[in-house]
């Protein structure tokens, strides 16, 4: 006896047989395995095997089972089976001839979503199953909607039907997955529907995912600034989600370690008391970093050209004019109290930047002026009796 189910709708379709035989008590002996026998207590009567005939091509010769499963099938095919059954070797029973077909989709559907891998993001992958309507190309169309943020559903694919047993599509998101200000991942879910002629298929969510880093940055240097500041430069990466440079530091050969982000293509970095060798990686809105830049070192730059200045000195602030900010450096020829005040055009203080004691030696101080009007201004330095000053410009 043969009894035949199918799985019902999914992915791959399948046909399960149930072999049995009659339940007639006999005897150990008689050829006939009964339901109080099997092989280990009367292995003459029930040492069987089974050839498994499929649309009459035999597929299994030697099959020792009582079920058999044939698997990845189509959507509405009929197949038609028969069993013979071998005992030493010789066919003793032939079950009759049985059919089934799989089951048809009385609706689209979607079957899975997925992110396409090493991608920009902006897409997913919908794999469909057909409508039984969709039996030959006959002209029609399927039509992806998609629902964002439970806002309206948009019509945003249309693809063709061909009779396919299954359709992948990639279609397109609104946004990818990604991180908020708190580093708590925000999936952005999408949801999406198909429909064929007035059917409409099962709705699905899913989300894409910015799989590609950026590229590493080029062109970094490195050089002495202001006596007492190094400054690394680099190459401005060109991908349109670019977020931040991540700058790492290492001495000799141990561990990097994470320094300082910035969104600009250059950091200014205190001179370290030891040779220090510095990377730069660059990662996208997605939080995907680069690969490293090429290593620089400060065993590359020559601090022999900083000397201690021989007279109190303001030097010319860079950039002048300037928008929002400027450097201001100056120089100590002994370790003294400094003072630097800023002055509006009218000679009313705006800002005190520094009051301190200093070392001997040239020093940077950055003026921000974002919080202030355009127009000119003065830098105000002071040690002890000597005062010095000069005129910025700020435009904005």
């Amino acid at each position: 006896n043969i009894a035949i189910s199918s799985n019902g709708k999914s992915k791959n379709q399948n046909i399960f047989l149930g072999i049995s035989s009659d339940d007639s008590r006999t005897y150990c002996g008689d050829g006939i395995c009964d339901g109080s026998e099997n092989e280990d207590s009367c292995p003459e009567d029930c040492d069987f095997t089974y050839i498994i005939q499929i649309d009459n091509v035999w597929v299994e010769e030697d099959y020792i089972g009582l079920s058999y499963l044939h698997t990845d099938l189509g959507l509405g095919e009929e197949h038609c089976y028969k069993v013979y059954a071998k005992l030493n070797e010789e066919i003793v029973v032939v079950s009759p001839l049985v059919c089934a077909t799989t089951d048809v989709n009385s609706l689209p559907v979607i079957v899975s979503i997925e992110d396409q891998l090493e991608d920009d993001g902006g897409v997913v992958i919908l794999s469909i199953e057909p409508i039984y309507l969709d039996a030959d190309p006959q002209g029609y169309f399927y039509e992806i909607y998609r629902q964002y943020n439970e806002g309206p559903w948009i019509s945003v694919d249309l693809f063709g039907a061909y009779g396919l047993d299954l359709y992948t599509v990639v279609t397109t998101t609104v946004a990818d997955l990604t991180t908020d200000d708190n580093g708590d991942t925000l999936y952005n879910e999408h949801n999406f529907k198909v429909r064929f002629l007035d059917f409409e298929s099962n709705i699905v969510s899913g989300y894409s995912i910015n799989n590609n880093p950026p590229e590493a940055p080029t062109g970094l240097v490195l050089d002495i600034y202001g006596d007492i500041l190094i400054e690394l430069d680099w190459d401005s990466n060109t991908e349109l989600d670019l977020g931040l440079y991540n700058v790492y530091s290492r001495v000799e050969d141990s561990d990097w370690i994470f320094i300082e982000d910035t969104d600009d293509s250059n950091l200014l970095i205190e001179i370290p008391d030891q040779m220090t060798e510095f990377v730069v990686t660059a990662s996208d809105t997605t939080g995907n970093e680069s690969g490293f830049s090429s290593i620089v070192s400060t065993g590359e730059l020559n601090f022999d050209i900083l000397e201690i200045p021989t007279e109190f000195t303001l030097y010319p602030a860079y950039p002048n004019p300037f928008n929002p900010i400027t450097n201001i450096q100056y120089g100590l020829p002994e370790p003294s109290n400094i003072k630097i005040e800023i002055y509006d055009i009218m000679g009313r203080s705006v800002m005190e930047l520094v009051n301190t004691y200093k070392p001997a030696g040239t020093h940077d101080i950055i003026w921000n002026a974002n919080n202030y009007n355009s127009g000119i201004y003065l830098i105000q330095c002071s040690s002890g009796s000597r005062v010095l000053t000069q005129k910025v410009l700020l435009v904005k």
